[in-house]
């Protein structure tokens, strides 16, 4: 008998305990659309706000653009009717001979500054070449004068042993 009135308060407890998580089951099942439905129209404001301002973004870029475009468009056609312009009125043989003119300035330009680049570079080379032999005859000075240590009274600084290299060349290029 005690087991069975055992059994019978676990059962009670049991079924209380199962109504109660059922109510609470069904309060939330009640509360989920509600909630849901708040949720859903907060992202929807949201996506709403971000798909205006996007569509802000495009017609102020698409205004700029259109301005660009049209003001591009007059620039080309004012540019057109000057060139036009200066084609009524410039044949003349005098506007030839100075558009050769020109041309031969640019070209007589052209030819000095690689010149000058080419003189630039061979005083380059020859400063180069020049302190490599007095390097190196600094060198033969030192190494003979240690070596001999005053033993060798016919030396003389008269002979050198690396002699400038000429150059000839440069100096033509600078009398042109």
């Amino acid at each position: 008998m005690i087991i069975v009135e055992e059994a019978l308060h676990y059962n009670t407890i049991f079924l209380l305990t199962a109504r109660r998580a059922l109510r609470a089951l069904k309060a939330v099942v009640r509360l989920q659309p509600i909630f849901r439905g708040r949720q859903v129209r907060k992202q929807a404001a949201v996506t709403l706000r971000c798909m205006q301002a996007l569509v802000r973004v495009q017609t102020v870029s698409i205004l700029e653009n259109k301005a660009a475009q049209n003001s591009l468009t007059e620039y080309m056609s004012q540019a057109d009717l000057t060139e036009q312009a200066e084609k009524g009125w410039c044949d003349s043989p005098g506007e030839q001979w100075m558009r050769l003119r020109k041309v031969t300035n640019e070209e007589r330009r052209s030819h000095q500054e690689r010149k000058s680049n080419c003189i630039y570079s061979l005083s380059q080379q020859r400063q180069i070449i020049e302190d490599k032999s007095l390097r190196k005859s600094k060198e033969l000075l030192n190494e003979d004068s240690k070596s001999s240590a005053g033993s060798n009274p016919s030396f003389s600084l008269s002979r050198d042993p690396y002699p400038p290299m000429p150059l000839g060349r440069l100096d033509e290029m600078r009398n042109r």
